[in-house]
């Protein structure tokens, strides 16, 4: 009662357990007619997970290991739905069923009914949670094909900032790192539920406000929660920056083994070209081992200062879990970090931006056959 969880206990050896069962109790028939609502949220319990087993889940005790599922440390959101959205093609095929099981004609759709279907934009509902100052700092994706009663939990993270890429989470991996962001601090926060539809955002109900609150089960706690956030959110952004500049010029020296090939097929000399392209292998082979490290002293164990991304790995892996004060180590090698990533960033930009940019456009000026990164050029005779 304490907890408005109803459990269920069966004569063999089953457990049920209904998380917070209150929005049941407490909606009311003329909500039902609402197009969406989000309800009433109880205080989500804060706090940072133990595996006494050595990995998440079961570990190594293998399958007849029985360990239950607990919720989390999570809020738990009920929302309400009235219509689950059909997309306009959807509803042209549910159509021509109905008219096929009536055993009349089906009209084959019209040039319009196609070209709208191919352009309309895909509806979504969204779960925007704000912080006491009316920051976002948490965005949900639900499905807008469902209708009904629905939940959705959030894990009280904000989203992890590493790089965007398509596919599934793929094969489950226990010594992996988990890709999520560092959990927010105990407070005041606001859910608010959208949809987008017809290139619009429109709010469903009332915002609805709850609280974060930490269970204390700290050995060294931080004396400032939002202080110690605010700083493991910094290094998340330093290391956002670092996969960015990684990554782009991973993607342009992938380009240069192409561009290669294309001056190859070009009908001029290949020792003009082939200088730029060194050029630009040297530069950015330079940019990674200031960014990452030099492997061949690492081969060799020759002995080097940590790179950028060795203070900001080291930072993240030692402090995103922890309920304790940075270390002053820590702040130290974040600082340092900064330092060097303020005037690597507008380095990286000018040679991309500018010098490598520009190349590539001289490239398709003199004919060179399409690489993926190129514009192409014509000139017309």
């Amino acid at each position: 009662k304490r907890e408005n969880d109803l459990v269920l206990a069966t004569f063999g050896r089953g457990f049920y357990v209904l998380d917070d069962y209150s929005p049941l109790r407490n909606l009311k028939e003329d909500q039902l007619s609402k197009e969406g609502i989000l309800m009433q949220v109880r205080d989500a319990k804060s706090f940072e997970y133990s595996y006494p087993l050595g990995l998440p889940k079961k570990g190594f005790q293998g399958d007849s290991y029985y360990l239950g599922t607990n919720h989390g440390s999570e809020a738990l959101f009920t929302y309400y739905v009235k219509d689950k959205v059909i997309s306009s093609k959807d509803q042209r095929i549910k159509d021509a069923e109905a008219l096929a099981k009536a055993g009349k004609d089906n009209v084959y759709p019209t040039y319009e009914q196609l070209k709208k279907e191919q352009k309309e934009e895909k509806t979504r509902l969204y779960l925007s949670i704000s912080d006491a100052s009316g920051n976002i700092v948490r965005k949900l994706q639900l499905p807008a094909d469902q209708a009904g009663i629905q939940r959705v939990t959030w894990d009280l993270r904000t989203a992890a900032k590493d790089p965007v890429r398509s596919g599934g989470p793929g094969f489950y991996n226990p010594f992996a790192g988990i890709t999520e962001g560092p959990q927010v601090a105990p407070g005041k926060y606001t859910a608010t539920l959208s949809k987008w539809q017809d290139e619009k955002m429109v709010t469903f109900g009332e915002p609805v406000s709850f609280n974060v609150v930490s269970l204390m089960h700290h050995v060294l706690p931080a004396g400032d929660l939002n202080s110690m956030v605010k700083f493991k959110r910094r290094a998340e952004e330093l290391q956002r920056v670092v996969q960015s500049i990684s990554s782009s010029i991973n993607t342009a020296s992938g380009e240069l083994s192409l561009i290669r090939k294309a001056i190859t097929s070009m009908e001029v000399p290949e020792d003009k070209w082939l200088d730029s392209v060194i050029y630009f292998e040297t530069k950015f082979r330079d940019i990674q081992q200031t960014l990452s490290g030099d492997p061949l002293k690492g081969q060799l164990d020759i002995p080097s200062p940590p790179s950028v991304a060795d203070r900001i790995g080291r930072v993240l892996y030692e402090s995103k879990y922890s309920t304790s004060e940075p270390t002053t180590t820590h702040k130290e090698s974040l600082a340092i970090a900064e330092k060097e990533l303020d005037a690597m960033v507008q380095s990286v930009r000018t040679i991309l931006d500018q010098e490598y940019r520009q190349f590539k456009m001289d490239l398709q000026n003199a004919g060179a056959p399409y690489v993926p990164g190129m514009l192409p050029a014509f000139k017309q005779e």
